[in-house]
């Protein structure tokens, strides 16, 4: 009898690797501190979990999976990415920081009130057409910034312009 692959979604070296992925990508308040103590392991850590499951998954989409992707009929992704950069910041001084910007962080780390560094690429995914209209949403923004007018291809979105 002829060994057939398992469905997509009975494969865990797919779903692994799918489900950290679109966790970093729809978490906008995930607490990296809670999940690294409760994981016994420093926040660098779990963020390069994040990153390499981030990286494992678009091998998969990318080598493994494009029948299936075609089959499934999932969206393809555009020329945008979505990119999440963390920044480490030291402070005892029990200020609940969620809520600062990166400027407000910024200036109180230049003037010697926080030790500020560390900034790394959490993650960076490419996002389908409709994933680009939410994000940008969530920025205050929309999709048509980058929307390339000088492209005649219908609804061509490009990261590039002029």
């Amino acid at each position: 009898m002829p060994e057939t692959t398992p469905p997509l979604w009975d494969r865990d070296d797919i779903q692994f690797p799918r489900l950290l992925a679109e966790i970093m990508a729809t978490q906008e308040n995930l607490d990296m501190s809670a999940l690294a103590e409760s994981m016994d392991l420093s926040v660098e850590e779990v963020s390069s979990l994040f990153d390499r499951a981030d990286k494992a998954w678009e091998m998969i989409k990318a080598e493994a999976c494009p029948v299936h992707s075609a089959l499934d009929g999932e969206p393809s992704p555009t020329d945008v990415r979505k990119a999440v950069v963390q920044f480490v910041v030291l402070h005892d001084d029990g200020a609940d920081l969620s809520s600062w910007s990166l400027e407000e962080l910024a200036r109180f780390c230049d003037d010697g009130g926080y030790l500020g560094g560390g900034l790394s690429i959490v993650s960076s995914t490419p996002l389908t057409r409709a994933q680009l209209g939410v994000e940008a949403a969530k920025l205050g923004s929309e999709a048509a910034f980058f929307i390339d007018p000088d492209d005649e291809s219908p609804g061509h979105i490009s990261s590039s312009r002029p």
